[in-house]
């Protein structure tokens, strides 16, 4: 009697028992996905499962090469933003504003005498007096043909630096590629454009956030620091969840700067008098640029400004880690696929362990 159980041949009871529990299985799980799983609408998948959603996959894509192909520019200009919140400062720090009220002013002639035996190798070309009993002198000098501004003590007949010493020059410096990328009005133009982009991909993030009823409080904290994909995916979303208000409003200011007069257009077609800078879109428009700058709660505001500032590069380099642990994971999956490229059968088309019947013996 052969066996088929023994490198022979299985029996034809043995396949069609196999044929019958495929169809069986086959049959069963349609009539299961009939009445047990009703398809649900897309709010609701959105709502409970957004990650099944196949634009959502679409915007993923998009949200992620956006984020990388303008990854250095955020970075940037989240750098030198947060540099620009103390440009007053520096103006503060590194220029006298006053000067120790000791003794008569010198006034008229008796300050001119001053200023020619103070700087006796350059020309004096215009003095300015301050209104204020302790403002400084600001006096224009010209030498060779270069003119620079200085500041001189009325009480002490001293010099006492420049207006504008070398390091308020580098300051200007970063503002001026803050604002117009060194560009003038063209790197305005194209900072307008960075800003419409950055907008929409802050946009995109607020929509790719939503992870579904039941665990969107997740999203809301970056848990315990650790090397590990989860938590740099957690740092994102959490920073770009509390960042989101303020990330619009850099982007829409930004926007504004560079093509004011559609602003200006809404402002004017929403009513009121022009010339009265207190109608409330006007009122509405000067907030949201004082928020840009940071503009408010003094020095302690500016500081928190200058952190809150760089969290868009914090994004960046997050969503930077994220797109290439999910590159090394595909190129790690690629290669334990087997190389024959064979497809694994789906788990009701295994074989049934249908009890063999007897051959006939020959």
């Amino acid at each position: 009697m052969a066996d088929s159980r023994r490198g022979g041949a299985p029996s034809r009871v043995v396949r069609v028992s196999r044929a019958v529990g495929v169809r069986y299985a086959a049959d069963a799980m349609g009539d299961h996905a009939l009445t047990e799983r009703p398809r649900m609408s897309g709010w609701r998948r959105w709502a409970n499962a957004p990650q099944s959603l196949r634009w959502r996959r679409v915007l993923m894509r998009i949200h992620s090469w956006t984020g990388i192909g303008l990854g250095l520019y955020i970075l940037l200009l989240s750098i030198t933003g947060s540099f620009s919140v103390l440009r007053p400062q520096f103006h503060l720090w590194m220029v006298p504003r006053t000067v120790p009220v000791v003794g008569a002013r010198l006034k008229g002639d008796e300050l001119r005498e001053a200023l020619r035996s103070a700087y006796r190798d350059s020309e004096v070309t215009s003095v300015f007096e301050g209104r204020r009993a302790e403002s400084p002198v600001r006096v224009t000098l010209k030498r060779d043909g270069v003119e620079v501004e200085r500041l001189f003590d009325p009480y002490a007949a001293t010099d006492i630096g420049l207006m504008y010493p070398p390091v308020l020059d580098a300051v200007e410096w970063v503002v001026d590629l803050h604002d117009n990328l060194l560009g003038g009005e063209r790197g305005r133009a194209v900072n307008g454009a960075g800003a419409t982009l950055f907008f929409l991909l802050a946009l995109s993030g607020a929509l790719l956030w939503w992870p579904g009823n039941g665990r969107w409080t997740e999203n809301l904290l970056t848990g315990w620091p650790e090397k590990t994909r989860r938590f740099v995916q957690r740092l994102h979303v959490s920073f770009g969840f509390w960042s989101l208000p303020m990330a619009l409003v850099w982007g829409l200011t930004a926007i504004y700067f560079a093509f004011p007069d559609p602003f200006i257009w809404l402002v004017d077609s929403l009513g009121g008098d022009p010339s009265d800078p207190s109608r409330p879109a006007d009122v509405a428009l000067r907030t949201v640029v004082y928020w840009h700058f940071g503009r408010f709660g003094g020095m302690t505001g500016r500081l928190i400004w200058v952190v809150i500032g760089l969290i868009p590069g914090v994004l960046f380099v997050t969503g930077f880690i994220m797109w290439l642990m999910r590159r090394q994971r595909r190129h790690r999956a690629a290669l334990l696929q087997p190389a024959s490229g064979t497809r694994r059968a789906p788990a009701f088309a295994a074989p049934a362990h249908a009890e063999e019947a007897p051959e006939a013996e020959a």
